[in-house]
């Protein structure tokens, strides 16, 4: 029963430590969602911008932005508030991406340090019982 215990800890220990680590290097949806209160529309890191097929993530890259350069230009803020509170929003939106990711990196070195632990275990009892 042990064994089955620890096999089973063992299997669920990597399986979590790959999905944490799978999910530190995959880009986070939009930040902005995850900021409370008023904001700005994020003019500094428009996220759709862009508009991204399946050929694109292939390497066969012919996209084109959404919008031409001239009319996103002129949406660039220029009075000192407005700019101020664009970058305000941009550090907070930095900020959350770097704090979840090293949440998700901290789980996925916990998940493998478990999962090594688990497995010398299993190699000791595998020894002893030999």
């Amino acid at each position: 029963i042990i064994t089955g215990v620890l096999a089973f800890i063992f299997i669920l220990t990597w399986i979590l430590g790959f999905w944490f680590a799978l999910r530190t290097i995959i880009a986070i949806d939009n930040p902005k969602q995850h900021i409370d209160g008023e904001r700005p529309e994020s003019t500094f890191y428009p996220a759709n911008l862009f508009n991204l097929k399946f050929s694109d993530a292939l390497g066969c890259t012919k996209a084109m932005t959404t919008v031409q350069f001239n009319k996103h230009y002129a949406t660039i803020p220029e009075n000192p508030d407005e700019i101020a509170q664009q970058l305000t929003l941009e550090q907070m939106k930095t900020m959350y991406i770097a704090a979840l990711k090293l949440k998700r990196s901290v789980m996925a070195y916990k998940a493998t340090m478990v999962w090594v632990c688990v497995g010398g275990v299993i190699w000791l009892l595998h020894l002893v019982s030999i």
